[in-house]
């Protein structure tokens, strides 16, 4: 299917009940123990916990014993407390992944069975950087891991870890380059043709993701009105004079519909977007990026419109 194929189908009725639903333990497609060992930070963090709590055992087996002895000297308080302190913040850790584990079961299902009754493809996780997750947010990272991929006629939904390096992202460290890890959930929308690179940072203050390099305060243009107040739009000062004829007011209405925070990348034939809450199972994100497949054929019809422009 090609793309002006892509953008002549719109999924209208959206069957969302399987988003919602309560999930058994027993439709969970892992174990906890699988889920563990599959899950690199995960495994790690639980081992640490289980180090932490023998340490802790030990600890508190010696301060026990000398207080049971008789032998109130501070470091005898100290060990106990600290072996109880260690013991308790392990428990919590471990409460803590049990969570997200059945967090993480109960979104995999839900999308599973969101898909098959959508007649929609579903992709639990993978290490491909796939065509559709090479938007600049997520391409030419050390590594990503796409999570939780839906397919639809006319786009594709799903979630990232991106490891990337500091430096990359201009962060200065004096002890040399390191290492950042962080989710990012992303939506791929096909155009019918490539257009000028534009990126649209969002405005939410609660937002930290940085702005990707090849962007400069240089680049900044204001349209104005109420997407000035959602968004910063960067691209290209030769393509200035050509935005608005891109960022219509029907397409400016359309993606300050949703109410989280987002920034949103044109690159080539591709519309990016990239979610800083991915909750992949909310039924208001679906809506949204549903009703986004129409505002692409708005973005068509400005592009063939003012054809010219862009040779």
């Amino acid at each position: 299917m090609d793309n002006n194929e892509l953008l002549q189908t719109t999924n209208n009725n959206l069957k969302l009940d399987e988003l919602t639903l309560p999930v058994p333990k027993q439709e969970f497609g892992q174990s906890f123990l699988t889920y563990i060992r599959t899950d690199k930070a995960n495994n790690d963090s639980f081992l640490v916990a289980v180090l932490v709590i023998f340490i802790g055992l030990i600890f508190i087996l010696f301060g026990t014993s000398g207080l049971q002895h008789g032998l109130h000297s501070p470091i005898f308080y100290a060990l106990f407390a600290i072996g109880s302190f260690g013991i308790l913040g392990s428990i919590l850790r471990f409460r803590h992944i049990y969570k997200k584990y059945i967090r993480e079961q109960e979104l995999r299902t839900h999308l599973r069975k969101f898909a098959s009754a959508n007649s929609f493809k579903y992709l639990a996780s993978s290490d491909k950087n796939e065509e559709n997750q090479s938007g600049i947010r997520l391409h030419n990272q050390q590594s990503l891991v796409v999570r939780n991929v839906v397919t639809t006629p006319t786009y594709q939904i799903g979630s990232c870890y991106v490891t990337t390096s500091t430096m990359q992202l201009g962060f200065m460290h004096t002890s040399g380059d390191a290492t950042l890890g962080y989710n990012v959930g992303f939506v791929a929308l096909s155009l019918p043709k490539s257009v000028p690179a534009m990126f649209l940072k969002t405005k939410q203050k609660h937002d930290k993701t940085p702005l990707p390099e090849m962007f400069s305060s240089e680049q900044i243009l204001s349209i104005g009105g109420d997407f000035d107040r959602f968004f910063t739009l960067y691209l290209p000062t030769e393509y200035h004079n050509i935005a608005q004829s891109i960022l219509t007011p029907s397409i400016i209405q359309s993606l300050i519909n949703y109410e989280n925070s987002y920034d949103i990348e044109f690159r080539g034939d591709k519309m990016y977007i990239y979610l800083n809450k991915s909750w992949l199972d909310d039924p208001k994100l679906w809506e949204w990026v549903d009703s986004l497949s129409s505002t692409v054929r708005l973005v068509a019809d400005s592009i063939h419109l003012n054809q010219d422009n862009y040779t």
